[in-house]
Parts: structure tokens; C-alpha cells; sequence
């Protein structure tokens, strides 16, 4: 059952990773899901891998950027 959903939750982080990816910004509430993923993976035996896409999730803008015409 533990390699069940540790492996669930790995594919909910690495969504959350293509997603955040994409849009090149992840809002402050999708962080916090990531966060609370990312803590019961590792808890879990979950590798690096898991580790590396919250940071990158982490380092991105909360808010998607603006582009202002001067």
C-alpha cells in the first residue's frame, strides 16, 4: 500500500510540475499543495527526484508575469 501511494503522489508532483513549468509561474496556493505533497512523499521513502521538482516549483513566481507596452 505504501509504494501504492507513494507512487501517486509522485505522479501528482510531477503534474503540478509540468503544469507550473508551462504556465512559468505557480500561485501561492498551488506551493502550498506541492509543499504538503512533497512532505508525504519524502516521508514515504520518496527519492532526489520529488526533492527537485518542489524546488523548481518553488523558484517560480507566484504571480504569472506582466508585460507592459511603454
Amino acid at each position: 500500500m505504501t509504494a501504492g501511494m507513494q507512487a501517486m503522489l509522485r505522479a501528482e508532483l510531477i503534474s503540478e510540475h509540468r503544469k507550473a513549468k508551462k504556465n512559468k509561474y505557480a500561485s501561492t496556493t498551488t506551493k502550498e499543495y506541492v509543499e504538503k505533497i512533497e512532505t508525504a512523499y519524502a516521508k514515504l521513502g520518496g527519492n532526489g527526484l520529488g526533492k527537485a521538482m518542489y524546488e523548481e516549483i518553488m523558484s517560480l513566481p507566484s504571480e504569472p508575469l506582466t508585460i507592459t507596452n511603454n
